[in-house]
């Protein structure tokens, strides 16, 4: 009978260890499922915020590009509001003097005539 007892209180102590091990356990998994989740979020506003500098960089070239288009076309409207009318009074006048040959002005002139 006392081996009985013996043994009877060694299954309870072997049940009490391996209750112990089983939520041991179960606080692991739900530590680690909670740590996934505050991964999971970091991630999620990582990817926030490099979606956001992609959105400010395409925002800058885009920006930079339409300046660089403005001055272009500035440019451009000033170079013909200052020599056509000019120059077309001199064409008229002169058929090909040698200021005229020379100058890149009369060959783009006379390429669109």
């Amino acid at each position: 009978m006392a081996l009985f007892s013996l043994d009877f209180a060694n299954k309870e102590e072997k049940n009490e260890i391996k209750n112990l091990k089983d939520e041991i356990k179960q606080k692991d998994l739900e530590l680690s499922s909670k740590s996934l989740e505050n991964l999971e979020f970091k991630n999620v506003k990582n990817n926030q915020d490099i979606r956001a500098l992609k959105m400010e960089t395409e925002i800058e070239s885009i920006e930079t590009q339409n300046l660089f288009e403005l001055e272009i076309s500035k440019k451009r409207n000033t170079e013909k509001s200052k020599t056509s009318p000019k120059f077309d009074k001199h064409r008229k006048k002169c058929k090909k003097c040698k200021k005229c040959k020379n100058s890149i002005l009369y060959l783009l002139f006379y390429i669109k005539n």
